[in-house]
């Protein structure tokens, strides 16, 4: 397949574990009681998504006859990003590129280019913030980081910042003064913000 089929595929396939546990988190809010849980449970959801393994070797492991493959999907991974997918082929033009030689596996490993950056936040039910320049902030963090990443590997990651609120009416209160699409059933778009409340997944316009 092209690189631009399988960036693609992969791409659709992280949207799809997304879009089920938003739906998930709109009918069960408590179920979540920190940005940990919300983590850990989408971060399952993504990397059940997408069988996809990269092969590693390097001359650190060759004694070893452990399976040596690396998954796509990752948590705080290069920057403490919540949850990324690497690009499956720069991450293995990247490995090859240093299996025979003395580099250490730590010099490499944990900055692999990366595909897709997911940040996360949790509003809890009585915690009514002023605006929503948190969330801003968080995709200004992955923005930055696509950035620098375009420069070392020619290649922009997509991101998705997901705001959950406990509380929908938290939610309408912080984007009084914002513009935002109610995306209703549609599977989040890249390069946004959203909101994610019981009834409503708001993409801000920005």
């Amino acid at each position: 397949m092209k690189p631009e089929t399988v960036r693609g595929k992969i791409k659709k396939d992280v949207q799809a574990g997304i879009h089920g546990f938003l739906a998930k988190f709109q009918g069960l809010p408590f179920h979540y009681m920190s940005e940990s849980d919300i983590q850990a449970e989408l971060f399952v959801r993504i990397r059940d998504q997408i069988n996809w393994g990269i092969d590693l070797e390097h001359e650190s492991m060759k004694h070893h006859s452990f399976r040596k493959t690396i998954d796509l999907i990752n948590t705080e991974y290069s920057e403490r990003i919540d949850i990324v997918c690497l690009d499956p082929l720069l991450a293995q033009a990247e490995i090859r590129k240093r299996e025979n030689r003395s580099s250490k596996l730590s010099d490499f490993l944990w900055r692999l280019p990366v595909l897709i950056g997911i940040e996360i936040k949790l509003v809890r039910f009585d915690d009514f913030k002023k605006g929503i320049d948190f969330c801003r902030e968080d995709a200004k963090k992955l923005k930055d980081f696509g950035e620098k990443q375009k420069r070392n590997h020619n290649l922009k990651p997509s991101w998705l910042m997901l705001c959950f609120f406990q509380n929908s009416e938290a939610l309408k209160k912080m984007v009084e003064n914002e513009t935002y699409t109610n995306i209703g059933d549609r599977l989040p778009d890249y390069d946004k913000i959203h909101l994610i409340a019981s009834g409503e997944i708001l993409q801000l316009n920005i």
